[in-house]
C-alpha cells in the first residue's frame, strides 16, 4: 500500500506498510484495503476561544488528535491586528483566522481594505463647503466612507483662518493648505502661517539704530517698509525741552521712531 494514493477524504491506514494491494499495481479498487476515511473536524473538541471548522474540515487520519487542532480549530479575528490601510471587518465577531493562532496570512479573513478619503466626495455625505478633502493621503475608517469619516477626511482651509497677527502672517500658499481638523485652531499655526521676521535682521540706515529682535517686521521677511518700525534715532539726537536734562545713559537710549520728537521726552 506504500505505492497507493488515497483519494480526497481518505488517508493511509496506520499499518499501511504491512498491507498489500490486490495486484502488482495499486489502483482505485485498493482504497478500502489501504485507506481509512478521514474523520471530520466536528468529531474533535477545540481549545477554548477557538471555533471548530465542523464537517467542512478533515483530520489527518480516521481519528482526530491534538495534532489536528491547527487544521480544525480557528482563533477569533478579534485577536488579529489589521495592518496599516486595513480595518477590522464589520462582522469581526464572527470572523476567524485559518488556524489556532492568527498570522499575517489571515489579513483577508479578518480585515477590509480601507476606502480612500477621495471616496467620501462620491458619497451622499461629502466634505462640507469650505473644507478640503484629503484625498488619497488619508483613509476612511472602513471599506466604505460615511459621514462619520468627515473628521478624518475633511480639513479646514488655511485661507479661512486668521493667523495670530502679533507673531505670524499667512503663508503665501495658504489657499492650497489645510488644517489638522475640519476647523482650524492654534495647533495649525505652523501649517498655515509663517513667523514674522524680527528687526534684528533689518539693516537700519540714515543714522538710525535697530530696535533688535524684540520688535517684529510686518511679514516673514523684513523689507524697506519696516524702516519706521525697526529703526530709531538715539536720544543723543534729541534736544530736551526747557526744564529737562538728559538721562545719565541717554546716548544708549533709542527714541520711539526713526525721528525723535516731543513724545520722546519721557524716554
Amino acid at each position: 500500500c506504500e505505492m497507493h494514493t488515497c483519494p480526497d477524504g481518505f488517508s493511509l491506514k496506520p499499518n499501511y506498510k504491512m498491507l498489500w494491494c490486490a495486484g502488482v499495481k495499486c489502483g482505485q479498487m485498493d482504497t478500502a484495503t489501504c485507506c481509512d476515511t478521514q474523520a471530520k473536524c466536528s468529531t474533535m473538541i477545540c481549545p477554548e476561544a477557538t471555533k471548530n471548522r465542523g464537517d467542512a474540515g478533515l483530520c489527518a487520519a480516521a481519528n482526530c488528535t491534538s495534532e489536528d487542532e491547527t487544521t480544525c480549530c480557528q482563533a477569533s479575528c478579534a485577536k488579529f491586528t489589521c495592518p496599516q490601510g486595513y480595518a477590522n471587518k464589520t462582522d469581526i465577531a464572527t470572523s476567524y483566522c485559518n488556524s489556532t493562532t492568527c498570522s499575517a496570512d489571515d489579513k483577508e479573513n479578518c480585515c477590509d481594505l480601507q476606502a480612500s478619503c477621495a471616496a467620501l466626495d462620491l458619497s451622499s455625505d461629502p466634505c462640507p463647503t469650505g473644507t478640503l478633502n484629503r484625498g488619497t493621503s488619508a483613509n476612511c475608517a472602513g471599506k466604505t466612507c460615511t459621514i462619520d469619516d468627515r473628521h478624518t477626511c475633511c480639513a479646514g482651509k488655511c485661507s479661512g483662518w486668521e493667523c495670530p497677527t502679533n507673531t505670524h502672517v499667512a503663508k503665501d500658499t495658504n489657499e492650497s493648505l489645510y488644517c489638522t481638523g475640519m476647523v482650524c485652531s492654534q495647533v495649525d499655526v505652523d501649517s498655515c502661517c509663517d513667523p514674522r521676521d524680527h528687526c534684528g535682521n533689518y539693516t537700519c540706515v540714515q543714522s538710525t539704530w535697530s530696535k533688535g529682535v524684540s520688535v517684529l517686521c510686518k511679514g516673514k521677511v523684513c523689507t524697506s517698509e519696516d524702516f519706521g518700525t525697526c529703526c530709531a534715532k538715539r536720544c543723543s539726537d534729541y534736544d530736551c525741552p526747557k526744564g529737562f536734562v538728559y538721562k545719565a545713559d541717554y546716548s544708549s537710549i533709542l527714541c520711539t521712531n526713526s525721528t525723535c520728537g516731543s513724545w520722546d521726552t519721557g524716554q
